[in-house]
Formats: C-alpha cells, structure tokens, sequence
C-alpha cells in the first residue's frame, strides 16, 4: 500500500509472535486494508470521506525487562497479564512471577496499557 500515496501508507496489526498466523488477525488485517483501499478511492474521486472525531493512539513509554540478575531471567510474565496486550495495568496489579513464587506488581504511578507481552 505503500505505492498508493506520496507519503506511503504502513499498517501493523497485532500484537501478535513472529512466525505465528492467527485466523482473528489475519481477517481483522483484511478489513483494515479493504477500509483503506475504499478511503483512497472516495479520495480519487473527489469525494471527502466522513473521519472520526478521535481516534485512539497508544505511545511507547519504556521496555520493561523479566527480573534477572547477571542475564539470568528470574520470573515469568504473571499469568493474569498473559495475553491481555492493549488492556489497562494499573499501580499494584501483578506484572511478574519469580521463579520462587513471588509476584512483582507494576509499581508505576500512571495506568499503562503493555503490548507485545512476551
């Protein structure tokens, strides 16, 4: 798409592992793209097409590391973060497991959304 428009067009849908293929990700990617291929062309038509008041936007803040010491990773991602990418984490809540049962919270004073969680 990135040959539709002097200033390109990338889209990345996901999170989601390298190497994996997922049927809910795969059709949501279709609809974006066919969405963006029907904007373009009421675009090259002449037409202006409605856009929304707001939109939703996620920034980076920070990589946030497994407990280790010396490279040695010390802990899993906790089970309750597991698959929640783009869901809010709050001060408090359980961030890690250590391998001696443990739970590390998210000691940040702003609500924070992860992604790309293992």
């Amino acid at each position: 798409m990135n040959s539709l428009s002097p200033y390109g067009l990338a889209m990345e849908i996901g999170p989601i592992s390298q190497g994996l293929l997922l049927n809910d990700v795969t059709s949501l990617t279709e609809v974006v793209v066919k969405h963006g291929l029907d904007y373009l062309h009421l675009l090259n038509e002449g037409q202006q097409p409605a856009l929304p008041d707001a939109i939703e936007v996620f920034e980076f803040q920070e990589v946030v590391l497994f407990p280790h010491t010396r490279e040695v990773i010390m802990g899993t991602i906790h089970s309750s973060l597991e698959g929640k990418d783009y869901k809010a984490l709050h001060y408090g809540e359980p961030l890690f497991e250590s391998i001696d049962g443990s739970v590390i919270t998210y000691d940040g004073q702003e609500t924070v959304y992860p992604v790309f969680i293992n």
